[in-house]
């Protein structure tokens, strides 16, 4: 798999500098104050472990290291999801800004979760491994996940992210159908294995307030994540979890409004502005 856009970007790197402690504008200051203000809320009342980032979505080495700095500066820490199994050079960057939590799609067997910690233990050193999380987001992976769980190569996975959007690509169904019965059944199946081995688990894909019931009639869960804030279920426990969702889509609103956008950036915008507006 061809490496991000992110890691093309990011050839070089000089450890602490970033444009961000350079010459910033005052919008840009006022924009980064309240984007520090919202993960800090979402960190102390909702209930947010980490800020993430997707090294395959249209994200310069600049973006990550601003959003690694947000993170920070609010308590929270960076979960980069990088661009597959064999991305040698996102994982490389990852461990050059001292990411400590990784992301890797697509994990539909052993072998492919062999092949990237393989590339992990090739750019980080021992003392700093990151915690790692298989993307099961298909049918095959679903199908062959007792296989992954088993596997010797497990014991250096952190936990499991099912990611229900692609799921239903995978099972012929729409991203509206993320909720239903048939993308629970295979979430009630992955929640029930995970538990066995005591792993996290967490679920992402299109979470909304109809997503919430989902979440909280599974047996086993660790949390769930939206596209930027990846957050603990305690917030299932509580009557906040809908608000929860509204805060995190307003801090992704904020943060893309407040980058170089590019189309993707655009439409993304106007999705979660009508998701802001229901």
């Amino acid at each position: 798999m061809v490496d991000a856009h992110v890691s093309g970007a990011c050839e070089e790197i000089h450890k602490g500098s970033s444009p961000f402690f350079g010459i910033i504008s005052e919008k840009n200051m006022n924009n980064n104050k309240e984007l520090t203000e919202l993960l800090t809320e979402l960190r102390t009342k909702y209930f947010a472990e980490s800020l993430k980032a997707e090294a395959f979505e249209d994200l310069t080495r600049e973006d990550v290291i601003h959003l690694k700095n947000l993170a920070e500066e609010a308590g929270l820490g960076l979960t980069l999801k990088v661009g597959g199994s064999e991305a040698y050079r996102d994982t490389k960057f990852a461990a050059e800004i001292g990411v400590k939590k990784l992301v890797v799609p697509m994990i539909e067997s052993s072998y492919a979760l062999e092949k990237f910690i393989n590339v992990v233990e090739e750019v980080y050193p021992d003392n700093k491994f990151p915690e790692i999380y298989a993307n099961i987001e298909t049918f095959n992976g679903a199908a062959l996940l007792d296989e992954i769980l088993n596997d010797e190569n497990c014991k250096r996975m952190s936990g499991i992210i099912f990611g229900r959007t692609d799921m239903c690509g995978s099972l012929g169904l729409t991203s509206q159908d993320v909720d239903n019965d048939e993308v629970y059944q295979y979430a009630l199946s992955i929640s029930n294995q995970v538990a066995k081995c005591g792993k996290p688990l967490y679920i992402g894909g299109r979470v909304s307030s109809h997503s919430i019931s989902f979440f909280r009639n599974l047996p086993y869960l660790s949390g769930f994540e939206t596209k930027k804030i990846l957050f603990n279920a305690k917030v299932l426990q509580t009557d906040l979890a809908q608000d929860a969702i509204l805060v995190a889509l307003k801090f992704e609103l904020l943060w893309l409004q407040s980058k170089e956008q590019t189309q993707r950036d655009l439409k993304r915008i106007e999705i979660i502005k009508r998701r802001i507006a229901l």
